[in-house]
């Protein structure tokens, strides 16, 4: 026979809304931690005196906290994974931070900022290997699940020639009018059809199609 506080704990965790709230205070107590982690681990980059060889140690932990808010804001957009992560690569990106940091230097705060925007990594060929490392996990985790004579339809052939076939058109096209030659025209969109597999996989594989 349990003993009168360990029923009423019994009691409130058997209460789903009750566990919900716990749950809610949780998430958001380590959301705060990662909101104050990623300022401290971006404060101290920008500003802050990081010897070249542990900088790759700020860069790793940068890219795990922030792939944690993308999945915290896939949940909450209910949006695919792979788009959410592209946006976020995008705005971390060295050509992204130059157009915000001519704004945001411009405002009227508190802080003493350089003129330059920060770099926030510096390591490409590590995050690199990071980045075809994740590829390779993913089409082998979609290899894995997926059946042999699931593959060979109508409506897989028609998926796997568009995936082609519309980068392909779509970067040739960029080119062309960028004022490009036709071999240049032809190299942008044979490897916007090479690299798009990952991304077309993934997708595909949330969708369950």
């Amino acid at each position: 026979m349990l003993p009168r506080p360990a029923k009423h704990i019994e009691k409130l965790l058997a209460d789903k809304t009750v566990t919900t709230h716990f749950y809610r205070i949780a998430v958001s107590a380590v959301m705060l931690v990662f909101l104050i982690l990623i300022f401290s681990i971006v404060r101290r980059s920008f500003f802050g005196q990081i010897d070249p060889e542990a900088h790759i140690y700020f860069e790793i932990v940068l890219l795990l906290l922030l792939a944690v808010l993308a999945e915290v804001a896939v949940l909450y957009f209910k949006q695919q994974s792979v788009i959410v992560l592209m946006v976020l690569g995008m705005v971390i990106s060295p050509g992204f931070l130059k157009i915000i940091w001519n704004f945001i230097i411009l405002l009227p705060l508190p802080l003493s900022l350089p003129a330059q925007a920060p770099v926030l990594f510096h390591h490409h060929e590590i995050i690199q290997i990071f980045a075809q490392l994740g590829a390779i996990i993913l089409l082998f985790k979609v290899g894995i699940h997926s059946k042999i004579e699931k593959i060979f339809t109508k409506e897989n052939l028609l998926t796997a020639l568009a995936g082609i076939a519309v980068p392909f058109i779509v970067g040739y096209l960029y080119a062309v009018y960028s004022s490009g030659s036709f071999s240049y025209a032809m190299f942008v969109g044979a490897s916007l059809a090479a690299t798009s597999v990952g991304v077309t996989v993934a997708i595909l594989k949330e969708m369950k199609v």
